[in-house]
């Protein structure tokens, strides 16, 4: 029996661009977002990584730099 699971690739990221990869990442709930959802982090809330996804869904992207 497997200990781990195998990850789902949603997005090829050999080729891309720095800018691109951050905004594919921007896009949905990566690994170091998990533990902020999960009320695990210190250093940031559920609600503080919700309002960032709506921001970025909306148009209004954060700083890349």
């Amino acid at each position: 029996m497997r200990k781990y699971l195998d990850a789902k690739v949603i997005h090829e990221t050999k080729h891309m661009t720095r800018v691109e990869w951050l905004e594919a990442r921007g896009a949905g709930i990566g690994r170091s977002d998990a533990s902020s959802v999960l009320g695990f982090s210190p250093y940031r809330s559920s609600i503080s990584v919700y309002l960032e996804k709506v921001d970025y869904v909306n148009g209004i992207k954060p700083n890349l730099s």
